[in-house]
């Protein structure tokens, strides 16, 4: 792509704008002087209330986003798979093996696990690189967890989020049931310290944050080393409050709330303030004298104005039309530079744009034909790395069944014909459903499902497989109706689906790379696809699955037992899928 100069910067522009502006602008500062002094302290005054009252939501909102973050942190780690064994058999060291990795790569600061009697099992404090085991008191004390060993819920469900004194240090703790079964195996905690958040809180606002107990003491602030005073009892209301807060050489403005989990008040308040520093040095002077020259100026620069702007704006016009077309994909889009001065710059600086967008769009596209589009994404927006990072997938393995046999009896062009076709129906359902084609193997295909942004939990990517592995049955039905037109071999494919922990991430060298998913997950969904040969079935599913699934209303799941898979050493359950009832509706 050729890069066309762009011209030396010329101010003739600036010259045309500037000189007979110069001397209406003298005349409109003295007339602008008196509305300025007479509206500052209100402009001030309103601006400051809003900032203050946006920052409060915006601060409410982060509370809301912890709590979610901290909740599916806790619904992902209760159902770990061997979480509830260890949990029963109180075995620790199986627990730390099972919890650790977790709380790092999800940099989770504090988790602790107890068991059904109410004795602390393990607690871990992240530290950044490593979670590390710490001492933890007895916790039945506790609401949350109180209720959690009596099996109460609330219309939030069976999940607790509260703010406690963990030994002398406030910590947002989230509290969750283990279960074995239908059997209750122990109770998870997974918690943030008051002092992270409120830091979290302050970096997402830009406003000072301060986590008071309900007696008005401050518990964990933003505002530095000293903390604001404690609140009189006519702040701690049901509804917001204000008050100046002097902290040193300082002051601030300070709005006071109930601090909301889980949609109810708690006991607890949340104070948001900002500098007042803004609203000091207001004018208070009103002179009327000035209107007419005001008037005067502002009539004679409209005037001219017009005069000016038809001349200026043309070529502006110009641009605001092609950039418009590009905002709705039109990069055909080539202006002429017709001016030496900043606007033929800025016309030429477009033109060269267009051309980068046009070959970046090439590129994506070449790419999006050999990668998925949710990779090709990944690739382009993230730097090169091969260390990968461990996730929570749903592996979809589907292969052919006797294409050895019908490659041998066939044409070699009806043989790839008919492996093209397949392969469409494959690829164009895991891209409706998000999914990731990873690989081609001869006549099998490998599908990621999870690592879509709105496959975020393993129910989502769950549905998603399932739902992608049923549009792949029809679509090999209406194939195989064409096939028998045309008097060819029908194709026959079994499915096997699995849900569990991979690595993923780019694997190869610098200069050669291929982005694929590793682990016995991705194994267990190939040997779960042999079944379907022995079980007369086309989609099995394993029970980690299943339990991914959580049930979803109108799914016809035929239980197939326990099936012992080459390469494992316990059996497995799996599921055959027959239909879902819901289709239309997904």
């Amino acid at each position: 792509m050729v890069v066309s100069q762009r011209p030396l910067f010329a101010p003739r522009l600036s010259f045309k704008i500037t000189l007979p502006y110069v001397v209406l602008a003298l005349i409109l500062a003295l007339a602008t002087i008196y509305i300025v002094a007479s509206t500052q302290a209100a402009k001030v005054t309103n601006e400051f209330s809003r900032q203050i009252e946006d920052s409060r939501v915006r601060v409410a909102d982060s509370v809301v986003l912890a709590e979610k973050v901290q909740v599916a942190n806790v619904r992902t780690l209760a159902r770990l798979n061997g979480l509830a064994q260890a949990v029963r058999a109180g075995d620790n060291q199986s627990l730390m093996a099972l919890v650790a990795p977790y709380a790092v790569s999800q940099s989770i600061e504090r988790i602790v696990v107890v068991g059904a009697s109410g004795q602390v099992l393990i607690a871990l404090h992240n530290r950044g690189a490593e979670a590390l085991p710490a001492a933890h008191p007895d916790l039945s004390h506790w609401e949350g967890v109180g209720a959690v060993l009596d099996q109460h819920s609330d219309d939030q469900g069976d999940k607790f989020v509260e703010l406690v004194d963990d030994q002398g240090e406030p910590v947002l703790y989230t509290t969750a049931p283990i279960y074995d079964g239908d059997a209750l195996a122990g109770v998870l905690l997974v918690g943030t310290s008051a002092h992270t958040l409120v830091e979290r809180w302050r970096g997402a606002t830009l406003a000072d944050v301060t986590l008071y107990a309900a007696d008005g003491a401050p518990l964990a602030t933003s505002l530095g080393a000293d903390p604001p005073a404690p609140l009189d009892a006519a702040l701690r209301g049901d509804r917001p409050a204000y008050r100046d807060v002097a902290l040193g050489s300082r002051d601030y403005g300070e709005v006071i709330a109930p601090l909301w989990l889980r949609s109810h008040p708690t006991d607890q308040f949340i104070g948001v303030a900002i500098s007042t520093a803004g609203q000091e040095g207001q004018y208070q002077q009103a002179e009327f004298r000035l209107l007419p020259i005001f008037g005067a100026g502002l009539l004679a620069t409209f005037l001219l104005g017009i005069v000016l702007s038809h001349r200026i704006t043309r070529p502006i016009f110009a641009l605001v039309d092609a950039a418009e077309g590009v905002a709705s994909g039109d990069l055909d889009r080539v202006l002429p530079v017709t001016t030496g001065d900043e606007i033929g710059a800025l016309t030429s600086s477009f033109n060269t744009m267009i051309g980068g967008l046009r070959e970046r769009e090439r590129m994506h596209d070449i790419l999006g034909r050999f990668v998925s589009p949710t990779v090709a994404r990944m690739v382009l927006s993230q730097p090169l790395d091969l260390s990968g990072e461990t996730k929570l997938l749903t592996i979809l393995f589907t292969d052919l069944r006797d294409f050895t046999v019908l490659s041998e009896q066939e044409e070699p062009t009806v043989v790839i014909g008919g492996l093209n076709a397949y392969f469409r129906i494959v690829v164009e359902a895991a891209d409706r459903y998000g999914g990731i084609v990873n690989k081609f193997g001869g006549d099998s295909t490998l599908v990621l499902f999870g690592l879509a942004d709105e496959q975020s939990n393993p129910q989502a990517s769950a549905e998603a497989a399932v739902r992608a592995a049923l549009e792949i049955r029809a679509g090999l039905c209406q194939l195989n109706e064409r096939r028998a037109i045309e008097g060819v071999p029908l194709l026959a494919a079994g499915i096997g689906i699995n849900t569990g922990t991979v690595v993923a991430g780019l694997i190869g060298a610098e200069r050669r790379m291929e982005y694929t998913a590793i682990g016995d997950a991705v194994n267990l969904s190939s040997r779960i696809q042999t079944l379907n040969r022995k079980l007369d079935t086309d989609i099995l599913i394993s029970d980690a699955t299943y339990q991914a699934l959580d049930r979803p209303r109108g799914l016809q799941v035929v239980n197939r037992g326990l099936r012992q898979l080459k390469g494992k050493s316990q059996r497995v359950r799996v599921y055959s899928i027959s239909g879902w009832e819901s289709d239309d509706a997904a």
